[in-house]
Formats: C-alpha cells, sequence, structure tokens
C-alpha cells in the first residue's frame, strides 16, 4: 500500500482566498448600499407617521354632521326644501 501525503490532501481541501482588496471593495459596496436601505428606512417610517397626521387633521377639519336630514323637493340648482326628524 501507497501512503498518501497529508500535505498534498490538505491542499486541496482548502478553498481558494480572492485577493483581499477585492474583499474590502466588496465589503465597502455592500456597508454602502446597506447605509442607504437603512436610510430608505426611515424615511418610510418618517412619511407613514406623517401620513397619519395627515389623515387626522383630515378627519378633524371634515368633522362629523351636525343634524341628518331628508330632501323633500328640489326646487331649482341652488334651492331645496329639507325636513329633519327633529
Amino acid at each position: 500500500m501507497q501512503q498518501k501525503k497529508k500535505g498534498f490532501e490538505l491542499e486541496l481541501l482548502l478553498p481558494t482566498l480572492t485577493p483581499l482588496a477585492d474583499c474590502k471593495l466588496k465589503f465597502s459596496q455592500l456597508e454602502y448600499i446597506k447605509e442607504f436601505l437603512i436610510i430608505e428606512q426611515l424615511f418610510i417610517v418618517e412619511q407613514e407617521n406623517v401620513f397619519e397626521e395627515y389623515k387626522e387633521d383630515i378627519d378633524h377639519i371634515r368633522g362629523s354632521p351636525m343634524l341628518v336630514g331628508s330632501l323633500m323637493e328640489l326646487i331649482d340648482k341652488k334651492h331645496a326644501i329639507a325636513s329633519s326628524p327633529l
């Protein structure tokens, strides 16, 4: 039987490494994208909060109807007869 060389087998099992500069470049690009996505997420959350505030303001301006009535007769485009249950 032949004995296998341990060092040679170990070389075959190790992954090939890319240059360190390429790894740092890729890392910095991914960090830039991550920062951009964080800023975008903060912007979206802020816009949702602003939207809720605007929605509350619109509901406040609309208010609730003071009195509900029924249209009895339409006289012309600007005049009508209405009645209320009170």
